[in-house]
């Protein structure tokens, strides 16, 4: 009974105008919000990469300024090939390619 009224208040309250309306505006509103807070996390990584861990002992030679700065210019260039291939691969249902046609 009670799973019944949960599902008729739902869709009173989902086809009512002021429903959809709310709905559209959290969904629309969360999105750019999740994106803002993963750019936040990537950079942060992409920056990491450039530092010392910090329980590690700085004068080991894998500490090094130029393997440092090695790490993280590989970092930051295989962030943007995940980008750049990311973004290629979206419209992949739209190629031609091993279609059959």
């Amino acid at each position: 009974m009670l799973i019944a009224v949960l599902f008729i208040q739902q869709a009173v309250k989902v086809s009512s105008p002021s429903g959809i309306l709310n709905e559209m505006y959290t969904e629309t509103a969360q999105v750019p919000l999740h994106l803002f807070i993963k750019l936040l996390f990537q950079l942060q990584g992409i920056l990491g990469e450039f530092r010392i861990p910090e329980h590690e002992d700085p004068n080991l030679e894998k500490y090094n300024f130029q393997w440092l700065y090695a790490n993280g210019l590989l970092g930051v260039i295989f962030t943007f090939g995940l980008l750049y291939t990311g973004l290629k691969s979206r419209g992949a249902r739209s190629w031609q390619y091993g279609t059959g046609l």
